[in-house]
C-alpha cells in the first residue's frame, strides 16, 4: 500500500506493471475495472491505519489515485 503514496513516477510505474499483469483484457474493459477499483480506494477517508502513515502518505495517495482516475476517464 505504500506505493499508493509514493511520488508520481513510482506510482505510474506501479500502474504500468498492473496493466501488464492484466494485458489479456482490452483497454476498454481494463480501464473501466481499474477506474472502479481506484474510485473505491479514493472514496475512503483514510487509506492507512497508523497515524504516522496517514500523516505521511494519505494525501499523496489520494492525489495519485485521483490523477490516474482522471487519466482513465
Amino acid at each position: 500500500m505504500a506505493v499508493l503514496g509514493s511520488n508520481w513516477e513510482a506510482f505510474e510505474t506501479y500502474s504500468q506493471k498492473i496493466r501488464k499483469e492484466y494485458r489479456q483484457y482490452p483497454d476498454e474493459a481494463y480501464n473501466a475495472g481499474r477506474k472502479n477499483a481506484l474510485e473505491k480506494m479514493h472514496e475512503k477517508d483514510n487509506l492507512y491505519f497508523t497515524s504516522e502513515m496517514k500523516q505521511l502518505l494519505d494525501a499523496p495517495a489520494h492525489n495519485n489515485l485521483f490523477r490516474e482516475i482522471q487519466m482513465l476517464s
